[in-house]
């Protein structure tokens, strides 16, 4: 009887280790690390080479107005004013200052023309140059367009200025794809002050000088 009693303890002591409850780890997932902030940098390329001819300097006056001066629709673009200023410039004493209204949203634009360049035969020029500082903290974005006579819209792509100096910035016109480059009757600056960054870009303002069309022969 001891015998079978011993048994059945050690059976029994089998029993619950067998029945024993596993703890299961359950790894806990990495938490999702939310991406850096784009950082845009100015844009500085080098000069230009090859024939350089200048569009506008501004220091012979001012020859450009915003949206509600151009002919066509711009609908609600937020351009105020433009005006040759001495407060800051990359050639010569003046540049232009471009206004905008402040309040704006992810779809704002900003449009400023000109029909009175210094000549409109664009033939076999292949990009235009310009000098634009951008006094916001954030990027901005900026694109140039062309209308030849027969009222076509060509528009470059989008690209983002960096904050403070951008020198030189590169529009290609073979890119634009301009149907008739000996007949070019407007040339248009167009800003996105909103493209790039969460938060409104607190600005109101910016500066461009010294746009040249360059030819390389």
């Amino acid at each position: 009887m001891r015998k079978h009693f011993f048994i059945g303890i050690a059976a029994s002591l089998l029993f619950f280790a067998g029945c024993e409850t596993t703890e299961i780890v359950v790894e806990e997932p990495e938490p999702e690390l939310e991406p850096e902030p784009e950082v845009i940098v100015p844009i500085n390329n080098p000069e230009p080479l090859g024939l350089v001819e200048v569009l506008d300097g501004f220091e012979e006056g001012l020859y450009w107005l915003s949206a509600s001066g151009l002919d066509g629709d711009f609908g609600g673009d937020i351009s105020i004013d433009a005006d040759t200023t001495d407060f800051w410039s990359s050639e010569g004493d003046y540049s232009c200052a471009l206004v905008f209204a402040s309040d704006m949203d992810e779809k704002s634009m900003a449009t400023f023309g000109c029909d009175s360049l210094f000549f409109n035969d664009f033939t076999g020029y292949t990009d235009i140059y310009l000098d634009i500082n951008n006094t916001a903290e954030e990027g901005l974005g900026f694109a140039l367009a062309i209308s030849d006579t027969g009222g076509v819209w060509c528009e470059s792509t989008p690209i983002k200025l960096g904050p403070g100096m951008n020198r030189n910035v590169k529009i290609s016109l073979d890119e634009m794809e301009i149907p008739d480059v000996s007949a070019v009757r407007y040339l248009y600056l167009r800003l996105f002050p909103k493209s790039t960054g969460e938060l409104p870009n607190q600005i109101e303002k910016i500066f461009v000088d010294n746009i040249r069309i360059v030819k390389y022969i």
